[in-house]
């Protein structure tokens, strides 16, 4: 059966090793902790794979943390369709964000950027990204409507729609007649008949 003393021994060594393990441990993360820290990237204009109707004029990066802007810290390349490089002018970089300016002129096809920045930790960082240029999908600005022009309708009559007017109308002034004369007939036949009766 162990002794007290033997059980106070095994505990105070128990004690120890774990007390090595926690100081271990806690290096290791220390040590890790700056690779995990380095800044990235988190957004990019044009964004990767972009299909655009016509080519930029600038490509904005923006990173998760403040990059260095000593020197030639941050470099971007633009490379168009034909591998011609489009970049003008260095980078401007304001905080976390990096803006090349480069030419509009490389025509349709696949870009390539490629960049390189400073992290705020001192570790360079770089990447690259593709995006498409394709101006035949480009919406066509729309037309001003042309108006056709519109044939004036005829002022003048249609003949044949006269002639059957004009049919029309004399054949109910033909009935009017008729009826006019046989009404008269019929009024002075009973006339003529009432003086033969006061004749009488």
């Amino acid at each position: 059966m162990p002794t007290i003393t033997t059980l106070f021994t095994l505990k105070h060594r128990s004690a120890a090793v774990l007390t090595a393990a926690l100081i271990v441990g806690a290096a290791v993360a220390a040590g890790a902790s700056p690779a995990v820290a380095h800044d990235s990237i988190i957004s990019a204009t044009p964004a990767p794979e972009a299909k655009l109707n016509e080519s930029p004029t600038e490509v904005t990066l923006t990173f998760s943390d403040e990059v260095f802007d000593e020197g030639s810290s941050a470099i971007v390349n633009v490379l168009g369709p034909d591998g011609t490089d489009l970049t003008l002018n260095d980078p401007l970089v304001e905080g976390t964000t990096v803006t090349q300016p480069i030419t509009g002129e490389g025509g349709n096809g696949s870009y390539t950027v490629q960049w390189r920045v400073v992290s705020s930790d001192g570790h360079p960082i770089s990447d690259e990204y593709h995006y498409s240029v394709d101006s035949a999908n480009a919406p066509t600005s729309s037309a001003s409507p042309t108006t056709s022009p519109t044939t004036p309708a005829s002022t003048a009559a249609d003949p044949s729609a006269a002639r059957q007017d004009s049919g029309a109308f004399l054949s109910v002034m033909a009935t009017i007649a008729t009826v006019g004369v046989l009404g008269a007939g019929l009024v002075l036949i009973i006339m003529m008949r009432r003086a033969r009766r006061k004749a009488r």
